[in-house]
């Protein structure tokens, strides 16, 4: 009987090791096969500034809407920037007004490319300077849709940078921020002009105070 045994497990143990010794053989097959086929070319864009920067365009009711991300046109092959600007426009038929949310590039870029988009649509460019803790800057955005203030920015593109964010990114560039909110007028090319303006233009934070010196500064005349 137990010569019986003995002579079945032998079997076994020769059947197993045939099962293994054919799947070491197909897996060998298997790479050999693998690494001979030839693989589909894959496809590459011929312009990578196709997708250079992405813009988020808000809808066009009076209250903004939740952003929608959508392809803006080409940008400079020669920039090498990649940015999101989520537009936040009350009145989009009127003024532009976004903020910035940085990934990868120079400002000096960013702002060119922008001054490029407002020069597009006819509007001038401006950069503002803010921070969700400023109090005056609350009471900018939370005013920006009473028609005061919708008539004191209309043909304005306002680029908003968050000084948290980009306070120790300025160097070299040209801006001095002695607080917030700060505007500065750039020209066609996102270069500053030397105009500016700050909260320090009116005093309560309510649109009565705020569209006048805003107005002004909009339409070239020094803030008094």
């Amino acid at each position: 009987m137990q010569r019986i045994i003995d002579l079945w497990k032998k079997d076994m143990q020769d059947k197993l090791f045939v099962i293994i010794g054919s799947l070491i053989i197909l897996c060998v097959a298997c790479a050999i096969f693998l690494a001979i086929l030839p693989y589909p070319e894959t496809e590459h864009p011929t312009d990578i500034s196709d997708q250079l920067y992405t813009q988020v365009a808000a809808s066009n009711s009076p209250v903004p809407a939740t952003p929608v991300p959508t392809i803006t046109e080409k940008a400079d092959i020669s920039i090498d920037v990649t940015y999101i600007f989520v537009d936040e426009s009350p009145a989009p038929e009127k003024f532009t007004i976004g903020r910035i949310e940085y990934s990868s590039g120079e400002l000096e870029d960013i702002l060119r490319l922008e001054a490029q988009k407002a020069a597009d649509m006819g509007r001038e460019p401006y950069v503002e300077f803010y921070a969700d803790w400023c109090p005056p800057c609350k009471a900018i955005r939370e005013s920006i849709s009473d028609e005061r203030m919708i008539d004191a920015y209309e043909g304005t593109y306002i680029i908003q940078l968050d000084l948290d964010e980009w306070g120790k990114k300025l160097s070299g560039t040209g801006f001095y921020v002695p607080g917030i909110p700060a505007f500065y007028e750039i020209d066609a090319d996102g270069k500053l002009t030397g105009r500016m303006i700050t909260g320090g233009a009116w005093g309560e934070d309510i649109p009565e105070n705020i569209a006048p010196p805003m107005k002004a500064f909009f339409n070239g005349e020094e803030a008094e």
